[in-house]
């Protein structure tokens, strides 16, 4: 006996006060995965009993989802997409092609010969890892029901092999994607391309406040992500100003704003549950920067929260936050500390009643996994049983070559240069650590996500 759900997109809205109206795709993953959180996990299935059929409409939307959300489940049967689908989503399929490697949940596709763009395409991003791949010439056929329910069996089987991404920074695409990136160009016509727009950052330092911010503090400072947040173009005369609306309109800087719009959505939705179910709000941010997201809160949102712990280890930071908060009267609800959240010693010396972690815009910048695991280890310790965290990730940029070969870092002002994460991989660290995600949002371009999880023991 087997429980059925039927996931209608019509109707849904997955997102309050977002516009889907020019992106049909976005609008579609954001609803399946919002029936997914709806539905699935707060039904209690566990991913081995969970399989999902698709028909050819859904598909793509539904592979897109795959990739951007990274669901846990036993494996899908996905029917023949026609030509005319998958040529009308081109771009994001050929970032399905190229992220390949980051879906790992066995996949049947079940088309026609007739559909030769379709096999060529499946075969691209199937062939690469666990999934299996299905021609068949009819859905009527004998011998595929027999084929499906094989299929579904060997699912199981792999499944239980829990494969993880924990050595990812060490092999595999990503870290070979890294690797690339941080050998200087040899292609001269690349390089004179590159070499042109140095010049023209440089340039632009003389007029553009925030391009002046990005050289002079690292792209990748806290400085600059402020700057970013307050979106006020400034500069030396007219098109000072234009260059610095142009640069903070690029797309990566609006996914930016986007996360920290997340972050501050779920840190609300987190302290109203908290305090509604009758628990203690007890924050703590182990690398909180200048923490723009907690002091957008409002002064009714505060009178909810019991006690905030903010750490960094950037004196320059500490002392931002710490004037902020004795601007806005909050020295006796929070306190700001130096500290390492990568070190045992400095997690372990904090305490142990906090309801709400977060860690926003940090582990992103760092592509060792087995210190990531350590600090996230250390967050589910200081964090009471009903204990929720918030948590972002890197998934991809339009523009990765420039940040690598243009940009630089904040610390010591090398090319910043970023492994990024499938949001499999960010996922399997939490799980390890000991949580369980529960929810996700992502931007509208698919360059961040941010995660809610719950503190468990079922790992």
């Amino acid at each position: 006996m087997y429980d059925v759900y039927l996931f209608n997109l019509e109707g849904i809205i997955p997102e309050p006060g977002e516009d889907y109206e020019e992106d049909t795709l976005r609008c579609n993953v954001h609803k399946i995965n919002f029936l997914y959180e709806s539905k699935i996990l707060k039904s209690g299935l566990q991913p081995k009993d969970v399989v999902f059929i698709s028909d050819d409409v859904v598909t793509v939307y539904f592979l897109s989802w795959i990739h951007d959300f990274a669901p846990r489940f036993n494996s899908a049967i996905l029917f023949s997409l026609n030509s005319l689908s998958l040529s009308s989503h081109s771009f994001r399929l050929k970032k399905l092609s190229y992220d390949s490697h980051s879906v790992v949940s066995p996949i049947m596709i079940i088309l026609s010969n007739k559909n030769k763009y379709g096999k060529i395409f499946f075969n691209s991003i199937l062939n690469k890892n666990f999934s299996s791949f299905i021609l068949n010439d009819s859905s009527k056929s004998p011998s595929l029901k027999e084929s499906v329910k094989s299929f579904i069996e060997l699912s199981s089987i792999k499944l239980k092999e829990n494969f993880l991404f924990i050595n990812a920074e060490k092999k595999g695409f990503t870290y070979e994607e890294n690797a690339r990136l941080a050998i200087p160009e040899k292609n001269n016509f690349k390089k004179n391309i590159l070499d042109c727009t140095l010049d023209s950052a440089q340039d632009c330092f003389f007029f553009s406040d925030g391009i002046k911010t990005g050289i002079v503090h690292g792209f990748d400072s806290d400085a600059m992500l402020d700057y970013v947040y307050n979106n006020r173009p400034e500069g030396k005369w007219i098109i000072g100003k234009y260059f610095d609306k142009l640069y903070l309109n690029s797309i990566p800087w609006q996914g930016a704003r986007h996360r920290e719009k997340c972050v501050h959505t779920y840190l609300i939705e987190s302290i109203n549950y908290l305090s509604d179910s009758g628990f203690s709000v007890n924050i703590l941010d182990i690398a909180s920067g200048h923490a723009k997201y907690l002091f957008s809160l409002s002064d009714d949102d505060f009178k909810k929260i019991k006690n905030i712990i903010l750490r960094d280890y950037d004196e320059y930071n500490l002392h931002i936050v710490n004037d902020i908060i004795n601007k806005r009267k909050l020295d006796g609800i929070i306190s700001c500390e130096k500290g390492d959240a990568f070190s045992a010693l400095d997690l372990a010396s904090l305490p142990t009643d906090r309801t709400i972690a977060v860690a926003s815009g940090f582990y992103e910048l760092f592509d060792e996994n087995e210190n990531v695991l350590q600090s996230l280890k250390g967050i589910f310790n200081t964090l009471e049983e009903e204990g929720v965290f918030i948590y972002t990730n890197f998934l991809w940029h339009p523009r990765h070559t420039y940040m690598a070969r243009v940009m630089t870092r904040n610390k010591d002002k090398k090319p910043w240069l970023i492994r990024r994460r499938f949001q499999q991989e960010i996922d399997d660290l939490v799980r390890l650590a000991g949580f369980t995600k529960i929810s996700q949002k992502i931007d509208p371009w698919g360059i961040f996500s941010v995660s809610l999880a719950k503190k468990t023991d079922n790992i």
